[in-house]
């Protein structure tokens, strides 16, 4: 499958379903986005898979919630299924750094096989990085250059704590 797309929220229905961005607006803010389409949850569910789609924003934000539903999803897990506010970065949602990780340990529990997709939220303006980190990743020339840098440490913590986990063998 082939897609494109230049804004998040057309980037989703770009990788789940193969829907590339030919309209002035995204698929999931059209006058389309009730229309049954195939997607990659819905094609495993039939080869006994479980999914998830893992957004650590606003429930309800850029209608991804409903777009998951839609697209076949299992569960859709977001701000309010993350159980510390703390980590909330006071615009989209929860920082990547923990999220990640709670991402790494939700899958744990899920009933395997599974297939799971994670929106990042860090590397959207503004470009917030937890207070306790902001010494730690150097700028660039652009803002959303340290933004970068903290996301980029994040999943590699969350690629730490996944190869300790009983599934990442079978991943791909």
């Amino acid at each position: 499958a082939f897609a494109n797309g230049k804004k998040s929220i057309e980037g989703i229905p770009a990788i789940i379903s193969g829907l590339p961005a030919m309209m002035n607006n995204s698929y999931i803010g059209s006058v389309y986005n009730g229309n049954k389409l195939n997607s990659l949850p819905l094609l495993l569910k039939n080869q006994g898979y479980t999914s998830a789609f893992f957004h650590g924003g606003n429930n309800g934000t850029m209608g991804f919630e409903s777009f998951s539903h839609m697209a076949g999803y299992d569960k859709y897990v977001g701000r309010n299924e993350y159980p510390a506010n703390k980590d909330y970065d006071g615009t989209w949602g929860i920082y990547d750094g923990p999220f990640f990780q709670f991402y790494c340990q939700q899958m744990s529990a899920m009933k395997q096989p599974f297939v799971t997709t994670f929106f990042s939220l860090s590397s959207h303006h503004p470009y917030s990085i937890p207070e306790n980190l902001k010494n730690n990743f150097a700028e660039g020339e652009q803002p959303i250059h340290k933004a970068v840098r903290y996301s980029d440490d994040a999943l590699r913590q969350f690629f730490n704590c996944a190869s300790t986990q009983s599934w990442y063998t079978h991943t791909l």
